[in-house]
């Protein structure tokens, strides 16, 4: 006994639960990627409140932001927030590699 391409006749009951099982596990998934651009904004978030307020940072062609003013950037999701926290995270990842040098 088969399904579809491998056997003789359709399991549509099967099919169809799989299916369900499949839809819900998308949702899972991207509840899980929410939680995780979640947690990623609030990395970032933390890892530029503990540098020092005075700090200046330049964001491409966005101009210059203070450490405070950045933070609000990716409180709002703005395109420099964005960019801040893809900054952060490419950072992040060389990190092992200058640590290593």
């Amino acid at each position: 006994m088969g399904c579809g391409l491998w056997g003789d006749k359709p399991r549509h009951r099967e099919s169809n639960e799989n299916l369900k099982k499949a839809a819900a596990n998308w949702v899972v998934i991207g509840k899980k990627m929410e939680a995780d651009q979640g947690y990623i904004k609030k990395l970032v978030r933390e890892r530029l409140h503990a540098m020092p307020p005075d700090v200046s940072f330049s964001v491409g062609d966005f101009g210059d932001y203070t450490r405070d003013e950045l933070i609000d950037e990716v409180e709002k999701e703005t395109t420099v927030g964005k960019a801040a926290i893809e900054m952060q995270i490419n950072f992040i990842r060389k990190m092992p590699r200058l640590l290593s040098q």
